[in-house]
C-alpha cells in the first residue's frame, strides 16, 4: 500500500489510527442513543445514512488531509451499525445457521 500510493508508513498508520480511535468514540457516543426503544431505530438510520454517502467523497480524494477527516468521520458514523449487526443477526438466526449468516 505504502507503494502504491506513494506515502509514508506513518501516513498509513495515522489513517489507520483515527479509523479505530474514531470507532471507539462512536460506540461511546451512540450506544446510549440506540439503546432506547423509542428513537433507538430512527437514530441508528441517520448514521448509517451518512456513513452511505460519505463513501462516495472518501473515494476521490484531493489532498493529504481530506481522506484522514473523512476516516475519523465515517467511522464515528459507522460504529453503531457494527456495534448492534451481530445482535441482530444473532436474534433473527437459529443456533445452526447464525455462523452462515454472519460470514456473509
Amino acid at each position: 500500500m505504502v507503494e502504491i500510493f506513494t506515502v509514508s508508513a506513518v501516513t498509513v498508520v495515522l489513517c489507520l489510527t483515527l479509523s479505530v480511535a474514531s470507532f471507539g468514540l462512536g460506540t461511546v457516543f451512540w450506544s446510549a442513543i440506540s439503546d432506547s426503544p423509542r428513537v433507538g431505530s430512527v437514530l441508528c438510520m441517520f448514521p448509517v445514512i451518512i456513513f452511505v454517502l460519505l463513501q462516495f467523497p472518501i473515494a476521490l480524494p484531493t489532498s493529504y488531509g481530506e481522506p484522514l477527516a473523512l476516516r475519523f468521520v465515517t467511522a464515528l458514523f459507522g460504529a453503531p451499525v457494527l456495534r448492534v449487526v451481530a445482535g441482530v443477526l444473532a436474534d433473527v438466526y437459529h443456533l445452526t445457521t447464525r455462523a452462515y449468516a454472519m460470514s456473509v
